[in-house]
């Protein structure tokens, strides 16, 4: 061994012993149960990167924090990995297989380290392993997915210690943290993605669920308070801080990204300017759309006053609470707008238990930290328990000025922490820390655009056309540029502070940095390390936007008929009734259908669900009457008796008011979602549903089909014959063209359609006797699936732009070409592209791992905070239909819905049922 690499290892090795004299250093998220992110080890610079481990092809959720202690680091995966690595040097000491995907952070106590998994609709697990050796010591079994960070606290007055979690389907477990026996469970009103805290003495524990309430409960499970509804989207991923008899909770808001992104400079500057200028008054920058002065206590009250009033009257804009731990009240309302990336939920506050001071990130016009975009300045501050108002931390010797040594721009994800009296602000591309004793800033890491200085578009040629096609070329070579489920967001964890180590959980990178006392080994250092190359080359792009990934069309594949046979087969009608399965899964099945059909029935009419992406605006989902006539129609084989013949009443009415025909659109109801929508929501949905209104409806034949064929309602169908060949026919008399380079209209999504349509029409054409007719539709039918079957063989360019309630936007992403799929056309794909659609899909399940989930971080898209619901709809719909998944892999792939009378869950319970029956 050379004499370097002895005395490197010998350091390491010392170090090592001396890691366990601090057993936990980070044990939990945000270190304790209260959430403080605070710890009183302080890990002194000049900071260097001292390992790093890559794990970008099993990705790490953006909310994961890393849990540091015996000496190691413990961090899930996507994969379903929970890996346990030393922290001296960043290898591997063991690693755990969970049955799905690892969602959150893990929670170490007494030796064990305990987390969540998801693994089947109705399956979620939490486990507890050996932290020594990773062996299973217990598992228990949810209902449904775990997908937060537990808590372990000790029982009633010191007691054997529980652990305290939430899963997707909406009950809250409290579990023996010695055995995993239960003990008991609540039902909240909401999938819960929002981790639980618990107070100091064990006695309250909070959290909160997708209902928009925050629950508080006794160590027995019994309810104490329950807040009112409270305003934004989501309260997902970031447990209440719990702090001076508060628990602080933040939403984001009902509103586009960047319309609350760009409210805040609006306001902003329309109270400054409404105060005439007075001795001592300065504008520091009037641009950008920034209009910031130096503060005054004059400005600094008309602010807070003007904010408070503001969010008085939007409610769907504001998105910080501070609820009373006592009974849920609210002391006062803090003046704090929205400041977040890719419209998640704000990362929480921090607080020093010694000091009492509680630290936030707040928009102000009387601050120069940083302009941040498209304008408004962002500051940290501290809050006033007594008041709500924030007292400004200006810049280290009040040199007024734009930087950005500390905050970053006020768009993108960024969260605090503390070690001591340095405030540590956490970012994509740095980590930053600002003494607040000393007033001196520093970094631990700095490289804009960057994934933790690993990895990045920055590292090829930065901006510019010439440094875009590069980085295109390298991505096309396999090389690791971008993250599908990152970018400045749409979560940031803390780093976890320890063993004189920050550890840093960043683009699917864990790297620990650490100071000149800290041994550095081979992966370590001050510059990027090698690029990084990919075991696949992706299909997936990511970054800032997630189209264009390293697909393209194959000239050399030539578009061929479909054979006669063939489309004989794909005409011919299935069968109209289904032998139901007897396995439990089955019967679970159809258990789950009942009652989603039966919710839909008990509450219709429903309004359409208006879901907020991002930055790439507003969509809307279920404006068609056909969409609901289709789900209901193909899910009658498999309902109930009751059930069934109360949905085939609810399609004789629509039928008798002549619907989907003349009566296209359902824009009234009820609300479909589990939060309120804001009035810019709506107005998206109203615009929606007037473009759908005047939009061609050939796709709806097929809901015509599909409800004469499976409620033998053919005698009601068929006296609309007339009506339906003339809409045929001014469909038909366009003459028909597919275009392969279309990356932005959706085209292979309306083709999807327009097949489902002509299939339709070609079956109520050949059942009212005019074959004549069928057959010219049938001809056009057989054009329309060459096409399609030469898009699936020939091009691989996957993931496209598409058109929102706002029309074409380049943060708008779909999988178009399995949008609106019917099983039929599925299946006629498997057998005429099967080799092409098994490598697109493997891909797409490959690189996007938590596609199926209902509310999923952001994987295609770009600045958005999740992923759209109609990516979710067609993997699972090509999956079961073109026999792609087995069985048991489709129950893993189910999840949850994502709303109340969620069509796409129906559709896909029908889909699952019928591949139990065959």
């Amino acid at each position: 061994m050379p004499r370097h690499w002895f005395w490197a290892a010998a350091a390491i090795a010392a170090t090592a012993g001396c890691l366990r004299a601090v057993d936990a250093p980070w044990p939990t998220l945000q270190r304790d149960n209260q959430r403080s992110a605070f710890t009183d080890q302080n890990t002194p610079g000049p900071h260097e990167r001292k390992w790093f481990r890559d794990f970008h092809d099993e990705l790490i959720a953006t909310r994961t924090q890393a849990v540091l202690a015996e000496g190691k680091c413990f961090v899930g995966t996507l994969a379903g990995r929970m890996i346990a690595l030393d922290a001296p040097d960043g290898r591997t000491v063991w690693e755990f297989r969970a049955g799905g995907p690892i969602g959150h952070t893990a929670c170490y106590r007494d030796g064990r380290v305990i987390f969540g998994a998801d693994e089947r609709f109705d399956r979620g697990v939490l486990y507890a392993v050996g932290a020594a050796d990773g062996r299973l010591a217990w598992r228990y079994p949810a209902p449904a997915g775990v997908w937060t960070a537990p808590a372990v606290a000790a029982g009633p007055g010191g007691g054997a210690a529980r652990v305290y979690v939430g899963d997707r389907g909406g009950t809250f477990h409290a579990v023996d943290a010695g055995s995993g026996r239960p003990l008991w469970t609540f039902r909240a009103g909401g999938m819960i993605l929002t981790p639980a805290s618990v107070s100091a003495d064990g006695g309250r524990i909070v959290f909160a669920a997708e209902d928009m309430h925050v629950y508080c409960l006794d160590a027995a499970g019994k309810l104490l308070w329950k807040s009112p509804k409270l305003g934004g989207l989501s309260l997902r991923d970031h447990a209440p801080v719990l702090w001076k008899g508060l628990a602080i909770v933040q939403s984001n808001p009902a509103i586009n990204f960047h319309h609350a992104q760009g409210n805040s400079p609006e306001l902003m500057t329309r109270i400054q300017k409404a105060l005439a200028m007075e001795d001592g008054d300065q504008v520091l920058l009037d641009k950008w759309g920034s209009y910031i002065l130096k503060p005054t206590p004059r400005r600094e009250r008309a602010e807070r006053e003007g904010i408070r009033e503001f969010l008085s009257r939007t409610p769907a804009e504001r998105t910080f609470y501070a609820l009373s731990l006592a009974d849920g009240h609210e002391p006062w309302v803090a003046p704090i707008l929205y400041t977040a990336g890719l419209h998640n939920p704000p990362t929480p506050p921090t607080f020093n238990p010694h000091t009492g001071e509680l630290f936030v990130l707040f928009p102000t016009a009387l601050n120069a930290w940083h302009r941040g975009v498209p304008g408004g300045a962002v500051a940290p501050g501290r809050l006033d328990r007594d008041s709500g108002d924030v007292q400004r931390i200006d810049p280290p010797g009040r040199t007024w000025g734009l930087s950005h040594a500390f905050i970053q721009p006020a768009d993108e994800t960024q969260t605090l922490s503390l070690m001591g009296d340095v405030l540590v602000l956490t970012h994509q591309g740095s980590v930053n820390l600002l003494d607040l004793r000393g007033h001196k800033l520093s970094s631990a890491c700095s490289q804009r655009d960057s994934y933790g200085g690993i990895f990045g578009p920055v590292y090829w040629g930065g901006y510019g056309k010439e440094a875009r096609a590069a980085q295109a070329k390298a991505r096309a070579e396999g090389y690791l540029l971008d993250m599908p489920n990152e970018w400045h967001g749409p979560d940031r964890s803390a780093v976890a502070i320890g063993y004189g180590r920050l550890v840093w959980v960043v683009g699917s990178q864990v790297v620990c940095l650490g100071g000149p006392d800290t041994p550095r080994t081979e992966s370590g250092g001050s510059k990027p390390p090698p690029p990084i190359r990919r075991k696949h080359v992706p299909l997936v792009g990511g970054g800032n936007v997630t189209h264009g990934g390293a697909g393209g069309f194959d000239k050399s594949v030539a578009i061929e008929p479909i054979p006669p046979d063939v489309l004989a087969r794909f005409i011919e009608p299935p069968p109209a009734t289904a032998r139901p399965g007897d396995s439990p899964l089955a019967r679970e099945l159809r258990a789950r259908l009942d009652a989603q059909v039966s919710e839909l029935l008990d509450g219709w009419p429903w309004a359409p669900l208006i879901v907020e992406l991002g930055i790439s605006h507003e969509e809307v989902h279920f404006l068609r009457t056909a969409q609901t006539m289709q789900a209901l129609a193909l899910a009658l084989p498999h309902l109930s008796p009751p059930v069934r013949q109360r949905a085939v009443k609810l399609l004789d009415d629509l039928l008798a008011g002549t619907e989907p025909l003349e009566a296209p659109v359902q824009a009234g109801g009820k609300r479909r979602e589990p939060y309120t929508p804001g009035k810019q929501m709506l107005a998206a949905m109203n615009d929606a549903a007037r473009k759908a209104r005047q939009a061609e409806a050939v796709g709806d034949l097929y809901a015509l089909w599909a409800v004469a064929h499976y409620a033998d309602r053919w005698q009601d169908v068929l006296v609309k014959t007339d009506a339906i060949e003339k809409l045929w026919r001014a469909h038909a008399a366009r003459p028909f063209a597919f275009d392969h380079d279309d990356m932005t209209r959706d085209a292979a999504e309306l083709l999807n359609q327009d097949i489902a349509g002509a299939l339709g029409c070609v079956r109520i054409l050949r059942r009212a006797g005019r074959s004549e007719d069928a057959e010219a539709a049938e001809a056009r039918l057989a054009r329309m699936l060459a096409a399609r079957v030469h898009h699936e063989r020939a091009d691989s360019r996957l993931v496209r732009a598409t058109i929102t309630s706002r029309g074409p936007s380049a943060h708008a992403a779909k999988v178009p070409r399995y949008v609106g799929l019917v099983p039929e056309l599925s299946a006629l794909l498997a057998s005429q592209a099967g080799p092409a659609l098994r490598r697109h899909v493997e891909a797409l399940d490959r690189e996007l791992p938590i596609w199926h989930q209902a509310w999923a971080e952001r994987l295609i898209g770009g600045e958005n905070y999740i992923t759209p619901p109609h990516l979710s709809r067609g993997m699972f719909a090509i999956l079961a239909d073109a026999f792609v998944a087995d069985v048991e892999t489709l129950a893993r792939r189910l999840d949850q819905p994502w709303c109340r009378a969620d069509l796409y869950y129906i559709e896909k319970l029908t889909a699952l049922l019928r591949r139990t029956h065959q």
